[in-house]
């Protein structure tokens, strides 16, 4: 990693335990990385929308698109047809999540995207409970796995009002977002295994929450030009880093659109690596 430039520690469990002194004791390591660094979602999207409107960008609120039509006999993309208008276009970007398939499905394509559920607890405050966000080692086996069933990973991020982030769990369930309890319960299990502190402490969980990821069957997002639909281009699929890719998938799909020079890299991500199934534009 440091020939890439990413600094980074290996650690016994004393250096770890030395850099995070609240971990369980039996921990034989691990890895620290210096340079990470956290971003708050939802302030980084207002952001990021609040410097496109800057840029001339107009916002179509709760405007829900009911069709995209085409030029001719399935030529050019011509125009997006919403229920509160429409909007003449020869480019459309999907970058609808998880839900991504209920636009694609329009231009006759069933993208191989799925909805991967995930949960998040979030306890009272505990300042100084952890001081650098916490990875276990299987977190990214997690993410890198296929399985059906529940999984679960030990996830941990302070944020700026003291209170913890635990999660991770994984799952396919469809698009229903409740909360379970079975998989807090999970959560939680695994959190103390590693933060022995919680249950000494007898920390309370103030809310959960759960959302879905949008899962491709490479683990790679959806980036680039449909070939069968000209004018269409995806950017879904990122699963759970989204918010991190947003910066790089816009620029990708900006020099997609205007034919500017595109990194090498570029290809991988292409919609087209898959085979997408034709359907019947709804």
């Amino acid at each position: 990693m440091e020939n890439a430039g990413i600094r980074a520690q290996v650690l016994d469990g004393r250096g770890l335990k030395a850099l995070e002194p609240n971990l369980a004791p039996d921990l034989a390591g691990g890895a620290f990385f210096p340079d990470d660094a956290q971003v708050d979602p939802r302030r980084a999207t207002l952001a990021l929308l609040s410097a496109a409107q800057e840029q001339g960008l107009t916002l179509h609120i709760h405007a829900q698109v009911v069709a995209i039509r085409r030029a001719g006999n399935g030529g050019q993309v011509s125009k997006v047809v919403t229920r509160t208008g429409e909007i003449a276009t020869e480019t459309v970007v999907c970058a609808a999540g998880a839900w991504s398939n209920e636009v694609t499905r329009l231009v006759g394509i069933q993208a191989p995207i799925r909805p991967r559920k995930g949960h998040i607890l979030v306890t009272a405050k505990v300042p100084g409970l952890i001081q650098h966000p916490l990875l276990e080692g299987g977190y990214a086996a997690t993410v890198q796995s296929a399985s059906e069933d529940l999984e679960v990973a030990f996830v941990a991020e302070m944020t700026a009002s003291g209170t913890l982030l635990l999660g991770s769990s994984r799952q396919f369930v469809g698009f229903g977002r409740a909360v379970s309890l079975p998989v807090i319960q999970a959560i939680a299990t695994r959190a103390v295994r590693f933060l022995p502190a919680l249950a000494h402490n007898r920390v309370q969980v103030i809310r959960s929450y759960s959302g879905l990821r949008p899962w491709s069957p490479d683990h790679l997002p959806l980036i680039g030009p449909l070939e069968a639909v000209p004018g269409f281009y995806m950017a879904a699929g990122h699963e759970g880093a989204g918010i991190g890719l947003a910066p790089i998938t816009g620029r990708l799909i900006a020099n997609w659109i205007s034919g500017a020079e595109l990194p090498r890299f570029a290809t991988e991500a292409r919609p087209d690596r898959f085979e997408l199934a034709d359907t019947q534009p709804s």
